[in-house]
């Protein structure tokens, strides 16, 4: 969307390795599951195959934002769509998708905000996903 990093060669590696790819529905709350011709995504042309909530295995999602923090704090448009999804797949784990522009020193954070496990940009890795994710999983966050 406008500016935002495009994840489109992140899903075709992702689909060619055999991974199932979604995508945000925002009309309705959650993710449904990526078709092969990516030039066909509408939010009402797609249709769910499985609810990503019983995908079994490790899910990893890639969020997009305005800008991000390195807390993993994520600025959006100012809906909480995000944030509500997210919230909804604890499981998961959260890697926000930025360029190194888009990274600012600290953002403001609500309560209801869902920070990301780890960022990445061109120029930089913050933070460690997999780690993260497994301490939250495990409580220790």
């Amino acid at each position: 969307m406008d500016n935002e990093v495009d994840p489109a060669m992140i899903a075709e590696a992702s689909r060619g390795a055999g991974k199932a790819v979604y995508y945000p529905r925002v009309k309705a709350s959650g993710f449904i599951r990526g078709v092969e011709d990516t030039s066909t995504l509408t939010a009402a042309g797609l249709i769910a195959d499985e609810p990503l909530s019983q995908v079994a295995g490790a899910v990893l999602v890639l969020v997009p934002g305005v800008a991000f923090d390195p807390r993993g704090v994520r600025l959006g448009r100012g809906r909480g769509w995000y944030d509500r999804v997210l919230a909804r797949y604890p499981a998961a784990t959260r890697l926000g998708l930025a360029y190194e522009f888009q990274v600012l020193p600290a953002l403001p954070e609500a309560p209801w905000d869902v920070r990301m496990h780890a960022l990445v940009t061109e120029a930089r890795l913050i933070g460690e996903p997999f780690v993260a994710a497994r301490a939250e999983k495990e409580g220790s966050t």
